[in-house]
């Protein structure tokens, strides 16, 4: 059932990248398309079983695009003011929130039960629920801008369904 969940995940995040490179301005978003096709390809990878790509090198990959993403949206606020940022942070976060259910999800001997020492893999599902929230948020504010909400929506859905997949 696991497996059948994060490989369901694909969609909506597929869904996520088509909405962001047809978004307005999808020029100066090269960086977020490019960070979200490497999330897809991280995802397709795992739910397909893996071996083409060790998933602690997907992790660093979304680790990776997502502090290019910060560094970014960082110089483009600097320049162009706050609404520059547009969805790259949010982007940045959901990089940053799959990397480590990539790597649970790419491993066949993880728990996702706590022991003395922590959390476990079960403690992954915090900062998740912490991204899934936001999204909802931001996709129920985005007013009549369909592909932006679309976006948002679809991104947290995808984390939804892989952490799902992570508790099954």
């Amino acid at each position: 059932m696991g497996a059948a969940l994060h490989l369901a995940a694909l969609l909506p995040a597929s869904v996520g990248v088509c909405c962001l490179a047809a978004a307005p301005g999808a020029r100066a978003r090269a960086a977020e398309v490019i960070a979200s096709i490497v999330m897809v390809a991280a995802m397709t990878d795992v739910a397909l079983g893996g071996g083409v790509v060790p998933a602690v090198l997907w992790a660093i990959a979304l680790v990776i695009c997502s502090l290019a993403l910060a560094v970014g949206a960082r110089l483009a606020r600097r320049e162009r003011g706050a609404a520059a940022c547009g969805t790259w942070i949010h982007t940045a976060v959901g990089g940053l929130v799959s990397a480590p259910l990539i790597l649970v999800m790419g491993t066949a001997t993880t728990t996702t039960t706590g022991h003395h020492h922590g959390l476990g893999a079960a403690g992954l599902l915090i900062p998740a629920l912490g991204y899934i929230t936001w999204s909802v948020l931001l996709a129920l504010r985005r007013g009549s801008r369909l592909r932006l909400r679309l976006l948002h929506a679809t991104m947290g859905l995808s984390t939804a369904m892989m952490a799902a997949a992570m508790l099954v």
